[in-house]
């Protein structure tokens, strides 16, 4: 055995993996040093260090460890010199500068000892314990389950531990909410996360991970012998699979995820490895519930920053909660649960500014660029049946022909993929064919691929001219109205929230409940709702004065909803964000979704225009108090006098809303200041 062991590793032990290289030859010097000092000066140090030797199994190829256990009991020293007289002190001094060769060497020097005899070593496998050791260490490395390197360790040690060289190792994440997920580097995955299943989910029912997420482990010792395999079975057998070992993984007795082991051997894994595999489960539940936690960190940090970073105006409320959530958990009630965030009595305002027919201009980019590509395709083609009669060419050539046909006439929803496997699966592939062939149409299919953009391999260039466009204008409008809102926060402290799509929408919510301290009254509604309305006309200019700059021209319409009853908002801690609560409030949600494509009743006409603001309500009161605002804009020039009264056409769930619609003075410079907006609804009173 010993023999075999040798000739595996290149007929020698090598250097023990547990000490650096350089410190081997100092070890064996502090040994013998340890027996000078117990044989001439009678100072017996206790000192113990295990020489643990990796070598490569002579039957596996795997990782072995084995510690050496030294026995010197057949070892005498003789002394051929003078022996220097060292007192308790210096023995004392030589111990606290242990690592002082000189200093050793000066007062034992080497020549003057002569050892004798022999030293019996032995080889104790020590694998088992070595390989849990370094399974754990890399285990509590950061990101072990998610960096591939790391994971291609642990994979390693398993297959030492277990003795298995070809065993295959995966990990799953289970939870109540999402069910079973693939866990980690998409590199490293195997069994189920590569045997093709994509959503393991669809094929659970039934199968081995269904009873291992609600009994035991399951054990498979030959998978051809499987009984009623589901899916999941057959595409693990598949990818040459054919015993297999599934065991759950739990923390806290809870099913966080599952530990699979695969080898291509039958009986490779058996019951008596699963008894050996249950050493491992705790080590691999720690590292998964760390990793996921330390991912859902990262997840919320990532939302925190760029999605639902908390409203300055309402952070009090947060901050506030956090405390009394903290102190009841300090109190020691574990089941403590963080309160709800709930606003009451608050009254909402919406708006948005609406990129007009953006749908229409979208297909519209998407028609040009298809019909671009096809056309500079087609080029190449009619110009190689000029030079040769291929029956194949004409035949390629009226296809794209028939779709430049249909595609000018409207787009279609499979447009793209039609145009995308015969340019794609047939055209291109015969150019380096045609040019070979015909090198005069080398310029034409240079002139093709210099169209594709470098990315997406699609002429690209009018949809690009469309993102560019959309991208200034949210841009431009996203800016503008953040700095507003700011100079309107310091008139009377608000909640505010945006959004970017085709155009921007946002909502503001005013009350006194959002207010740590304060006052709300009906004069602090009025103010808001002017200066929304005078921010929404100053959008109206800043969008119109944008239109010629854009490389494709848009237009938006502007549109305010006017709700005047107060309802409650609630932070919704599974979405991180506000949303109106109870029923009767859903409505006004309903009303936000449909409104920007309400029709005139009677009429095909929108309500919402490009150069205009419309005002969307439902009673007389709300109608009243905008008519004069609207007078005062009016004299201020900021508007037309031209306003239309408006009643819009009804919809599911929405009936009954009127509207004003306002044409905005597009060369009025003038904007009126926030600072400004108290006075004149004194002025209006």
């Amino acid at each position: 055995r010993f023999q075999s062991i040798m000739e595996a590793n290149g007929g020698c032990l090598g250097k023990p993996s547990n000490l650096d290289p350089s410190l081997v030859h100092y070890a064996k010097f502090v040994h013998a040093c340890r027996s000078l000092l117990a044989k001439f000066y009678n100072r017996h140090i206790p000192l113990e260090t295990p020489f643990i030797f990796s070598m490569k199994d002579p039957d596996t190829g795997l990782d072995v460890h084995y510690k050496m256990t030294i026995n010197a009991d057949f070892v005498d020293i003789n002394l051929t010199g003078e022996l220097k007289d060292l007192s308790e002190a210096d023995i004392d001094y030589m111990l606290d500068n242990i690592v002082d060769v000189e200093l050793w060497q000066k007062n034992l020097p080497p020549e003057i000892f002569e050892i004798n005899g022999f030293v019996v070593c032995t080889l104790v496998n020590v694998t088992h314990n070595e390989v849990l050791s370094q399974l754990k260490n890399n285990l509590l490395e950061s990101n072990a389950l998610l960096s591939e390197e790391l994971f291609q360790k642990i994979r390693h040690n398993v297959r030492s531990l277990f003795k298995v060289p070809d065993l295959k190792v995966g990990i799953g994440v289970y939870d109540e909410t999402h069910g079973v997920r693939n866990f980690g580097h998409w590199s490293w995955r195997d069994l189920v996360c590569k045997s093709g299943i994509k959503n393991i989910g669809q094929e659970f029912e039934g199968s081995i991970y269904q009873k291992v997420l609600t009994t035991e482990s399951v054990v498979v010792e030959n998978m051809d012998k499987l009984e009623a395999p589901t899916g999941i079975e057959v595409a693990i057998k598949e990818s040459n699979v054919r015993s297999l070992i599934v065991a759950p993984l739990k923390y806290n007795h809870t099913v966080i995820g599952y530990l699979e082991l695969g080898s291509g051997q039958s009986k490779a894994l058996n019951s008596i490895i699963m008894t050996r595999v249950k050493d491992i489960l705790p080590l691999f539940s720690v590292a998964i519930q760390r990793s996921v936690e330390e991912r859902a960190n990262r997840i919320d940090a990532v939302i925190m920053e760029k999605f639902t970073a908390i409203h300055s105006s309402v952070a009090w409320r947060f901050q506030e909660a956090a405390e009394n959530f903290m102190k009841a958990k300090e109190s020691g009630y574990a089941e403590t649960e963080m309160e709800p965030i709930v606003f009451d009595q608050v009254f909402p305002l919406y708006g948005m500014a609406d990129i007009r027919d953006s749908s229409v201009h979208r297909n519209l980019a998407i028609q040009a660029d298809l019909i671009s590509q096809l056309k500079l395709a087609q080029k190449v083609v009619l110009k190689a049946e000029e030079l040769r009669d291929f029956p194949v060419l004409s035949e390629i050539n009226f296809r794209i022909e028939k779709l430049i046909t249909s595609i000018s006439k409207g787009l279609k929803s499979q447009d793209e993929t039609r145009v995308f496997k015969i340019l794609n699966k047939e055209v291109e592939p015969l150019f380096d064919y045609l040019i070979s062939e015909f090198p005069e149409l080398n310029k034409d299919v240079d002139k093709y691929k210099f169209a594709l953009d470098p990315n997406l391999g699609v002429v690209y260039k009018r949809r690009k001219l469309y993102e560019q466009s959309v991208t200034k204008i949210n841009t431009t409008l996203s800016e503008f109205l953040d700095q507003k809102q700011e100079e309107a926060q310091v008139m009377y402290p608000h909640y505010f929230e945006k959004y970017k799509t085709d155009g921007i929408d946002y909502n503001i919510y005013i009350g006194r409940s959002l207010l740590k301290k304060g006052v709300f009254n009906e004069m602090c509604l009025s103010n808001i709702r002017l200066w929304q309305l005078i921010m929404m006309t100053e959008m109206t200019r800043l969008a119109a004065k944008l239109e010629p700059e854009l490389p494709i021209s848009l237009s938006t319409a502007q549109l305010i909803l006017v709700h005047d009853e107060p309802m409650s908002i609630r932070f919704r801690v599974d979405e991180k964000k506000f949303d109106v609560d109870g029923a009767y409030n859903i409505r006004y949600e309903i009303i936000k979704k449909r409104i920007d494509k309400a029709l005139i009743k009677g009429t095909k006409e929108r309500a919402t225009q490009p150069g205009t603001v419309t005002v969307v309500y439902t009673n007389s009161e709300i109608e009243a108090e905008y008519q004069k605002y609207i007078e005062f804009l009016s004299h201020r020039k900021l508007i037309s006098s031209d306003v239309k009264k408006l009643t819009l056409e009804d919809t599911q769930g929405v009936t009954g809303l009127k509207a004003l619609r306002i044409s905005v003075k597009l060369d009025q410079p003038e904007a009126v200041p926030a600072s400004e907006i108290e006075e004149i609804i004194s002025s209006l009173r």
